[in-house]
């Protein structure tokens, strides 16, 4: 009897840009092993990105729990005491809140993505490409409400152009396939 082998994209952007695609990693591991080792573990936190939702992907994201995200350290006045430098921005930018546009959760180390969807692998330029999509509408939010109006219509937006298969990150793709 065969184990259930599951396709995985492992993200690791710790102290390097969240858009160097060398830090992505597509691989195969056994369902067993997942489970055992990154979600049943008592700090692992599975997330459903939003962007990737808005984008028709059924994508799931598993991380240890670190530190709370941005959005609770600007609230509670405590941003500055953050430090940023051990920080997987690739997968910090992916737990985006996207009416203020400030991370959930702020992700160190290692995170798995799965696409939950039973047909295809995700694939690395599909992570890749959602939070490209992400950090380019970064540019657009900031902690003036009109903006955040602006951040979030912007990523309606462009997860609509991506389902169509049209959207592209403004500086372009440098050849990564972003769609699976």
């Amino acid at each position: 009897m065969s184990e259930e082998i599951v396709h995985v994209v492992e993200v690791d952007t710790t102290g390097h840009p969240s858009a160097d695609i060398r830090y992505y990693k597509a691989t195969k591991v056994k369902r067993q092993w997942l489970e055992d080792n990154i979600v049943e573990h008592k700090r692992t936190v599975c997330y459903e990105p939003p962007v990737a939702a808005l984008c028709g992907l059924n994508m799931k994201m598993y991380f240890r729990k670190h530190s709370p995200g941005l959005k609770s350290l600007v609230q509670e006045g405590r941003l500055q005491a953050m430090d940023m430098s051990r920080n997987n921005g690739a997968a910090t930018y992916l737990t985006i809140d996207l009416d203020m546009g400030l991370s959930e959760y702020v992700v160190e180390g290692r995170a798995y993505f799965v696409l939950d969807d039973g047909d295809s692998p995700l694939t690395v330029g599909q992570v890749w490409g959602i939070q490209e999509m992400v950090n380019c509408a970064m540019d657009i939010y900031n902690m003036d409400p009109a903006n955040m109006r602006r951040g979030k219509q912007t990523l309606l937006k462009w997860s609509e152009q991506y389902k169509t298969r049209t959207w592209k990150p403004p500086s372009g793709t440098g050849g990564v396939k972003i769609y699976g």
